[in-house]
């Protein structure tokens, strides 16, 4: 059996996730009656979606250990998971101490490097402020599922922070002492505040840009376009370099399209310079700190040219449901309207501000009455913007700022109860 670190609501979803057309990355989203969202999302290099393939594969059972969405314990955790803070130094410390170091490396000593990082962040996040009653609620619950798999035997893909409340007997008894009292068998019974609160879950399409922190998710993977081709590079130092080559390669192309020089000497510098970091490091390739700092002191001359770095290590690579994923009827009716209305969508997920006038264009009359009743649905569509009638008169048109998000179409599942049309819904 193989436990992976996701809510048990998400359960009915794994077969879709397995399914061999389903292109990360991906999300699992769960919605609450009051508009709170909770993001899974998941690439290619995520150890949740690797394992389930991985079980796909070889005929394992795969179950979501971690506790109900529904549980009130939740409320107490940031949409990220794990109440760990001063979350930039903490994965500086995991991309030196596990990551860096992986490359060439067998599985087993990046595990126990893992290991030994999730132990210290626990003993120091203990010291400092204590472990949060949701993270212990959450331990509880994948401990009982843990035990109600018996005999079999049993491999846990969960975050390196909560592993040694998993471990053996001697190792999981200060976790189990602390969290008696948040217990989601005691705390979580009926007439509870939040016990039973209906969630509404979904697997929808996501981005690179969506995964990288800087688009808001506290959880992220700082510029997962690199991730990636670390992933692909299996492991072996050399194609991790020659990773860093084509990067650099694209990086000065981006800034010659800014107006900037940056040509193949410039590149052959700042790669020599990532390696050299590298090596004086004692790290088998160079990894993602060694190649900004190479980036910033040869091509931005002591400043990141942060605009191009995104286009290069964040990419835009953009995920697909398998064809038969289950969706609510409509999610796929505002696709279509939307296509037809040439707005942001699915395949044009950009913001856009656009000014209508509603009395003189049928075209924005209809995009007005969609853009009113999705707001009455409260999916986060399109906002509008105010606008200023010259004298006294009322602004015969009106601006609006819309955006096709993955928060759009979970709140599409959530609302697709009340109808299948936008009109019915609203």
């Amino acid at each position: 059996v193989v436990c992976v670190e996701l809510p048990a609501d998400f359960q009915p979803w794994l077969p879709y996730l397995a399914d061999r057309r389903t292109v990360a990355p991906v999300a699992l989203s769960g919605v609450y009656e009051d508009g709170r969202l909770r993001f899974y999302p998941l690439a290619d290099f995520s150890p949740e979606l690797a394992a389930i393939r991985w079980a796909r594969d070889w005929g394992v059972e795969v179950v979501c250990c971690d506790l109900p969405l529904a549980a009130p314990e939740w409320s107490s955790l940031p949409p990220g998971g794990a109440a760990v803070t001063d979350g930039a130094d903490v994965d500086d410390l995991w991309d030196r101490t596990v990551e860096a170091l992986a490359p060439g490396s067998a599985p087993e000593a990046v595990r126990r490097a893992a290991l030994a990082f999730g132990r210290a962040l626990r003993e120091d996040t203990a010291a400092h402020g204590g472990i949060a009653t949701g993270d212990l609620a959450r331990e509880a619950h994948m401990r009982r599922v843990l035990a109600e798999v018996g005999q079999r035997r049993v491999a846990a893909v969960v975050g390196a922070f909560h592993a040694p409340a998993l471990a053996g007997p001697g190792e999981r008894a200060k976790s189990v002492e602390a969290g008696a009292a948040t217990d989601p068998a005691a705390a979580s019974g009926p007439g509870t505040p939040g016990h039973g609160t209906p969630v509404v879950t979904s697997l929808v399409p996501y981005a690179f840009a969506q995964l990288d922190p800087r688009s808001g998710y506290p959880a992220g993977i700082r510029d997962p376009r690199w991730q990636q081709a670390v992933l692909d590079a299996g492991g072996d130092p050399a194609r991790i370099r020659d990773a860093a080559a084509r990067f650099l390669t694209e990086l000065c192309r981006e800034i010659r399209a800014s107006g900037d020089t940056a040509g193949t000497g410039e590149a052959v510098e700042t790669l020599r310079v990532a390696c050299d970091l590298g090596t004086l490091r004692g790290l088998p390739a160079p990894g993602r700190g060694e190649l900004l700092e190479a980036v910033t002191s040869v091509l931005g001359r002591g400043r990141a040219p942060d605009r191009e770095l995104g286009a290069v290590l964040v990419g835009s690579g953009r995920g697909r449901l398998a064809p038969g994923t289950p969706r609510s009827g409509l999610g796929p009716w505002v696709e279509a309207e939307l296509a037809a209305l040439r707005l942001p969508g699915p395949a044009d997920p950009g913001s856009r501000d656009l000014r209508l006038a509603p009395l003189r264009s049928d075209l924005d009359a209809r995009r007005e009455i969609l853009f009113q009743r999705l707001r009455e649905c409260g999916v986060g569509y399109a906002e509008p913007v105010e606008v200023t009638a010259a004298g006294e008169g009322g602004a015969l048109t009106s601006r609006w700022r819309a955006a096709w998000t993955p928060a759009v179409a979970a709140r599409l599942d959530l609302v697709g109860v009340r109808g299948v049309t936008a009109a019915q819904a609203a």
